[in-house]
Parts: C-alpha cells; sequence; structure tokens
C-alpha cells in the first residue's frame, strides 16, 4: 500500500510540475506558443500526406488506401496552414478537458485526505473546484477568448499546477499522519515445527 501512495505522488507530483512548466510558457510566449502548435500540426499532417502518398506511388497495388488518406492529410495540412485559428481553438478544449480532469482528481485526493483526518482538505478541495470551472471555461469559450487565451491558459495551468500539489502534499501527510496515529498491530508466532 505505500508503494502505491508513493507512485501516486510521484504521479501527481510530476504532471502538475510540468503542468505549471506549461502554464509559464504559455505566459511568456502567448501568441507563439498558438501560432507554433498550428504550423507544427500543419507541417506534421503535410508530411505524413507526402509519406502516404509515396508509398502508394512505389506500390500502387498494396497501398491503394494510402493515396485516399496522403491526399486527405495534405488537404487538411494546407486547410490548416491557411486557417490555423481552428487548430489554435482545439488547444484550449484539449487543456481545458486535461484540466477538468486534474480537477475532478484532486477534487478525490482533497476527500481522501480529509479521511486521513486532514485539517486543511478543504483548500486542496477548493482549488481543484477551481480547476474544474477553468477547465470548463475553455472548452466552452475556446474561439471566444482566443486573443488573450495564452495567457489566461497559463495562469490557469500554473493554478491547476499549484492546486494539485498542494493536494498531493496535504494527502501524503495526512495518510503518514495516520499510520503514526493508528499503527497495524500484529502478534509474533514462533514457528516451532521449523
Amino acid at each position: 500500500m505505500r508503494e502505491f501512495f508513493k507512485r501516486i505522488r510521484i504521479d501527481y507530483s510530476l504532471s502538475s510540475l510540468i503542468t505549471i512548466a506549461l502554464g509559464i510558457f504559455f505566459v511568456a510566449h502567448p501568441s507563439f506558443t498558438f501560432s507554433a502548435v498550428g504550423v507544427m500540426v500543419a507541417v506534421i499532417l503535410l508530411v505524413m500526406g507526402v509519406i502516404l502518398l509515396s508509398s502508394y506511388m512505389f506500390r500502387p497495388e498494396a497501398y491503394g488506401i494510402s493515396a485516399f488518406m496522403g491526399a486527405v492529410l495534405m488537404l487538411l495540412g494546407i486547410w490548416i496552414l491557411i486557417q490555423p485559428k481552428i487548430v489554435m481553438a482545439l488547444i484550449p478544449i484539449i487543456l481545458g478537458v486535461l484540466m477538468f480532469w486534474h480537477g475532478i482528481r484532486g477534487m478525490k485526493t482533497a476527500v481522501e485526505a480529509k479521511n486521513f483526518g486532514s485539517e486543511h482538505w478543504w483548500i486542496g478541495f477548493l482549488t481543484s473546484v477551481a480547476s474544474v470551472v477553468f477547465g470548463i471555461f475553455f472548452v466552452i469559450d475556446a474561439f471566444g477568448v482566443l486573443d488573450v487565451m495564452g495567457v489566461v491558459f497559463g495562469i490557469g495551468l500554473i493554478f491547476n499546477g499549484i492546486s494539485n500539489l498542494i493536494c498531493v502534499t496535504d494527502a501524503s501527510r495526512s495518510e503518514r499522519q495516520y499510520r503514526r496515529d493508528h499503527p497495524i498491530d500484529t502478534e509474533f508466532i514462533e514457528d516451532r515445527h521449523a
């Protein structure tokens, strides 16, 4: 059980630190972040399209579907280069879903901390509720606030990462205190048959 909690703590801590780092990057470079991601997605789709089309050129009988998929991917890549705002609007939606999930996970962790006797469980719970609200906001209004979304995202991600760190720290502290207060009683029985 101790190893299980240790793995959860490491997972929470790493994902929280990555979230905070992404948030800082979004705040520092809001417009660059979105435009760069849009261009990267478009280039990746174009390259994949070229690869599929070239595999069809070399072996048309074996890769018939590749020509169709290659053409679709190339057209999608070109469309994204022409209309990058569409892809940029998907980024807030994806991050919003992740923040929502992190918030739900943080709420569960805060409740577990409460069950272990934490007095400050409500701090993690409230910050996790705020993460859920941020996540819903990002999904619902992805297009409407796209111009300022980089900074808003960054702040939201930093907040989400900090709230997760608060939750995991409080839950870990409460779990350790609970183990100290409720030791497992074991009775030593000598094996006389050995």
